[in-house]
């Protein structure tokens, strides 16, 4: 046994290894190595910079230059391989595993031959991955770049984690130290509160970066300033939160450089959290601070096929949004509208500003408007839902609309809402329009939000049924009503019901 260890000990100078009889169940080094008679496993080894171990009290310990030690059967003429490189996959990887301290695997690594570093980056899922969390981190990407040059062409992945704390440490009085051009990082996870000009600079490192998810809440002005440091940008994902929801932003394409070579085809909108005007009451519709967002999309060449946005807030002012859905019009194929805001008079602008506007692609519309106000609904319903699919002029291919809302889960009693759905309250104008401006629709499902103490009666959805169908039977296409229990999914029934 002590033979055995001296021989690898000599095979491989610098590095030390511990006494793995107590470790993986391993009963001594002889069958460690007699892995070495077993097919090689997959090179699906674990990052070095996120190692998972806890041993913290090795590290390995060499000096630069060649192999001193090797002994002479080595060099036999079936043996011109580098002893490293006819290691088995098992037996290397537990040398990463036992000789060296989890993020501190790439620093380990520069202290030993040049050779070692050749075995070391022919294994990529080493340095896919790397953390900049302290001060400490940066230094010891420093040493990594100086020590082992090619390892700037592997990275791929970088997460930008510093604490509040550290972040104003090292960039409050001094611009950081420019990282080396990393040209195959294409994902950056921003974890950190502090956004300021100086610490985006480190985007400068990653020019072909095409995925940002940022895990923080921050202003619009360092959102804007942060994605637009990416020129090739093509995913945003934003969790606002610390229980990791993810919120896609902007799918696939986005930035607003103004060299951009992207291309957007789909904007996606959600509830986004704006730290500076948490306790500020906003504007229902006419908030300006994502008009940016709208405009730079309107300097590109029309190429966008999806809107998608849920918001309580509406993003857009409505000059901006409909100078977007104006340049998008050629191209866009399906269009939603969630939590939206219900003023119906800013609606009616809205169709004013897309008067004459063609979408000849557009296919389906989804207007999701749980959040209106249950003092709304019984005299305004029907209006909103006819004035927001008004705003679209001609749509001559749409074959699909979803509109949704809650029917005023709070109003007493079921008769009250109900009654929207009488005959003698006539709905000719609504479904007259919705004929003209849609003459390929098939199918027009209408969601209804019920649950807690206001769900409805059995008896009380029958009724509902019957005069919903009854006041939609002259429309020329299927009636799908569906019943929801929860304001964006979850649905528990659905009745499919022919043209009548």
């Amino acid at each position: 046994m002590a033979n055995t260890t001296d021989n690898l000990k000599d095979t491989l100078p610098g590095l030390h290894l511990r006494d793995l009889s107590v470790s993986n169940n391993l009963s001594s080094l002889g069958e460690l190595i007699d892995l070495s008679t077993t097919p090689s496993s997959p090179r699906t080894r674990e990052s070095g910079f996120h190692n998972d171990t806890d041993i913290k009290d090795h590290t390995l310990n060499s000096t630069e230059g060649p192999f001193t030690d090797i002994p002479a059967s080595i060099h036999e003429p079936e043996c011109i391989r580098h002893p490293l490189l006819s290691v088995p996959d098992d037996i290397l990887r537990e040398i990463f595993s036992y000789s060296v301290d989890g993020i501190e695997t790439g620093l380990s690594i520069t202290k030993v031959c040049r050779n070692w570093r050749a075995v070391a980056l022919s294994y990529p899922e080493l340095w896919s991955t790397y953390t900049l969390a302290s001060k400490r981190d940066f230094e010891l990407w420093t040493s990594l770049v100086k020590n082992m040059p090619k390892i700037t062409g592997q990275l791929q992945r970088v997460v930008f984690a510093p604490t509040l704390e550290t972040s104003r440490a090292m960039f409050r009085n001094a611009t950081p130290q420019a990282l080396p051009i990393c040209p195959r990082v294409l994902t950056f996870e921003w974890r950190t509160q502090s956004c300021t000009p100086k610490n985006v600079l480190l985007g400068r490192a990653f020019p072909f970066l095409q995925n940002l998810v940022v895990c923080q809440t921050m202003t619009c002005q360092f959102f804007h300033l942060l994605v637009s440091a990416f020129p090739f940008l093509k995913r945003l994902a934003w969790r606002h939160d610390e229980k990791e929801h993810c919120h896609v932003l902007l799918h696939p394409t986005f930035t607003c450089a103004r060299h951009s070579r992207a291309i957007l085809t789909r904007l996606e909108v959600l509830e986004l959290t704006d730290e500076s005007k948490r306790d500020v009451d906003k504007p229902q519709f006419g908030n300006h601070q994502y008009d940016w967002l709208a405009d730079a999309i309107a300097r590109r060449k029309p190429s966008l096929q999806k809107i998608y946005i849920v918001k309580r807030t509406f993003p857009f002012s409505v000059g901006a949004f409909a100078r977007l859905l104006k340049y998008v019009a050629p191209t866009l194929r399906e269009l939603t509208l969630g939590f939206v805001a219900e003023p119906h008079i800013l609606w009616t602008e809205l169709r004013r500003h897309l008067a004459g506007t063609t979408f000849p692609l557009l296919t389906k519309i989804t207007v999701d408007g749980w959040s209106l106000e249950p003092s709304i609904i019984p005299g305004n319903s029907r209006k909103w839902m006819s004035e927001i699919l008004a705003c679209i002029p001609s749509a001559p291919k749409v074959s699909s609309i979803v509109q949704a809302f809650s029917n005023g889960i709070q109003a007493d009693g079921d008769e009250e809402r109900i009654a929207i759905w009488d005959v003698e309250d006539s709905w000719k104008p609504f479904y007259t329009a919705m004929s003209s401006r849609f003459p390929a629709l098939e199918t027009y499902t209408y969601m209804i939000h019920h649950g807690g103490a206001h769900e409805l009666s059995t008896e009380g959805k029958a009724l509902l049924e019957e005069k919903m169908l009854r006041a939609l039977a002259p429309l020329r296409s299927a009636v799908d009503v569906e019943w929801g229990c929860n304001p964006a999914h979850c649905v528990c029934n659905k009745y499919l019901h022919s043209p009548r």
